[in-house]
């Protein structure tokens, strides 16, 4: 079945960004992929949303899970290259912690940023804001 989707997830209608195609790819699918080996509950499918605004000189993504989270006290660690917090460890996840360092790093290389948004929905998981530049028309 389809879902109707609110404005600001048709990427048909997504402004041209001033960011490497190939690592705004490669950023988006690490965030993705992060909320598919963390969700809370493997008995059904993780809930993953993602959603643009567009601020006139930039562009603002928001990409949120309802997965396990991130204890507080490792936050400050996350973006550090082969950080990997508790739950990682716990659940012997593969990786091997550049992947949030990566992504930020890459992005800045761009103008772009990345920050840790807090919780994500149903009141858990994590929240992610990804902000780049749009592309000078």
């Amino acid at each position: 079945s389809y879902q109707s989707f609110p404005p600001g997830s048709d990427y048909r209608f997504m402004p041209p960004l001033s960011v490497d195609p190939e690592v705004f790819y490669l950023a988006m699918r690490n965030f993705l992929e992060n909320s598919i080996k963390y969700q809370s509950d493997f008995s059904s499918p993780p809930l993953v949303s993602v959603f643009w605004r567009d601020h006139g000189e930039f562009v603002e993504f928001d990409i949120s899970d309802d997965g396990v989270g991130i204890d507080q006290d490792e936050e400050k660690y996350l973006f550090r290259m082969g950080f990997r917090g508790r739950e990682a460890v716990l659940r012997s996840t593969r990786g091997n912690g550049i992947g949030l360092a990566f992504s930020r790093q890459a992005l800045e290389v761009y103008g772009g940023n990345v920050e840790y948004s807090g919780v994500g929905l149903r009141s858990r998981g994590c929240r992610f804001t990804i902000t780049v530049g749009r592309a000078r028309e």
